[in-house]
């Protein structure tokens, strides 16, 4: 996705930020053999290992998004598999953050697990009609969903307006 984003020049260029990359191990159960909830003492699945490559500031801080970026991605479980702790597959490795290593420039996030498809547009939504406006200086929005939301995905339109503060009135001025 980097290269295509710098293929079709989509971004201005930007001092590169120096991420880094470190490589780490991960072993757990594969998400099929988890959601059969089989006990732990269960020999039909054996655990699975991968190798994960959490992204770390220059200072060796953990990845973060930044709500300052130019770039907003949206997306749901498959963009969090490696990014949330809870789903025990590592943390600061998954896809926004690798597309963050690879264009150096920070990214911003809104990622959802379960109704990804429609979950993260109502939140961007939810986040507009409140006032908080996460669309101001973004120049690209990237929008990830799993395949089979295209066939039975909830597909309701959600309004993507920004609520504005009310203008002060500026005192009338004497002719």
């Amino acid at each position: 996705m980097a290269e295509e984003i710098a293929k079709r020049k989509l971004l201005p260029a930007v001092a590169p930020l120096a991420y880094r990359r470190e490589t780490q191990q991960v072993t757990n159960l594969g998400d099929i053999a988890e959601m059969l909830k089989l006990p732990p003492t269960q020999r039909l699945f054996a655990p699975q290992t991968v190798t994960i490559h959490p992204i770390l500031t220059p200072e060796r801080q953990l990845w973060e998004p930044t709500k300052s970026a130019d770039v907003l991605v949206l997306g749901d479980s498959f963009f969090n598999i490696y990014s949330l702790g809870g789903m025990r597959w590592g943390e600061h490795a998954g896809f926004v953050e690798q597309l963050s290593y690879q264009l150096q420039r920070f990214l911003d996030r809104i990622v959802m697990n379960a109704g990804g498809s429609f979950a993260t547009r109502q939140e961007l939504a939810k986040r507009l009609a409140h006032g908080r406006d996460v669309l101001a200086g973004k120049r690209l929005v990237i929008y990830e969903f799993a395949m089979r939301d295209l066939a039975v995905g909830d597909w309701q339109l959600y309004p993507l307006e920004a609520k504005r503060p009310p203008v002060p009135a500026t005192p009338a001025t004497a002719p």
